[in-house]
């Protein structure tokens, strides 16, 4: 997990009091594991979509780009004009909520 949820968790374990949450998900995957991820999410009512650009899995009834989970590729830029990609997934450490989120030396 990556972005503002991922900023959430980390100082919620930090000072609870000034946690916030986002409306939206950021998740750094590896783009192999696209169609995999894409076929694992269909049993629990989200679905795959590129919609301008953007990689995400939205709810399959009322799919809303705002509230979807934004899939970001490892080691690849989100936007061309990105100074660095997303971290490579090679060393994660685990939040106490039980998610995974990237370890920044």
């Amino acid at each position: 997990m990556v972005g503002g949820l991922a900023v959430f968790f980390h100082v919620q374990s930090l000072d609870p009091l000034a946690a916030r949450l986002t409306k939206d998900v950021d998740l750094a995957v590896n783009r192999p594991d696209l169609n995999r991820i894409a076929e694992a999410v269909r049993s629990i009512g989200l679905e795959y979509r590129h919609i301008d650009g953007v990689d995400m899995l939205v709810d399959a009834d009322t799919p809303n780009v705002r509230s979807g989970v934004h899939l970001l590729f490892a080691g690849e830029r989100v936007r061309p004009t990105d100074l660095e990609p997303v971290p490579a997934l090679s060393d994660p450490t685990i939040a106490d909520q039980g998610m995974w989120l990237p370890y920044y030396a």
